[in-house]
């Protein structure tokens, strides 16, 4: 193996490990230009036949404080989400994935502590995060025109 392409895998590699899911940000906010640029690089993977039939939305400001506003009052109800796909139960799930589910749990709670609790109001604060980015494909986009077809469920 040449030396750039070592060099190219240890920064593969690097990013892969760095890698981490924020549970709660600051209250930072975030560039409009660094959204623009999150969003053109999302335009660029790849797609079937270079359909792209993606779309992305960006929330912020006063639309941001008003989805986590729904969203909060949806929580307070107690109303449980409603997937466009179907979602499988845990106990569904094999057991090596239940093993890394009941691993999340660990750590989230390590991090957490009182049982996650702290971890359930932050999720119910999405996260305070400063923008959303919503990936949406339109229906009609692939062969799955209607959710009753059976290549879509």
């Amino acid at each position: 193996m040449i030396d750039r392409e070592r060099e190219s895998l240890m920064e593969f590699s690097q990013v892969i490990n760095r890698r981490h899911s924020v549970r709660d940000f600051t209250d930072q906010p975030v560039a409009r230009e660094d959204l623009l640029d999150i969003a053109r690089a999302a335009l660029t993977a790849p797609s079937w036949v270079n359909s792209q039939p993606w779309r992305i939305y960006i929330a912020t400001g006063t639309t941001l404080a008003d989805i986590k506003a729904q969203h909060r009052a949806h929580v307070d109800a107690g109303d449980g989400g409603h997937s466009d796909f179907p979602v499988m139960h845990r106990t569904d799930w094999s057991p090596d994935a239940q093993a890394n589910m009941a691993g999340l749990g660990a750590q989230i709670g390590e991090y957490f502590g009182d049982e996650g609790r702290a971890f359930a109001a932050s999720q119910s604060r999405l996260f305070n995060a400063q923008a959303i980015a919503y990936l949406t494909v339109p229906v009609g986009s692939s062969q799955c025109r209607s959710t009753t077809s059976a290549a879509c469920r």
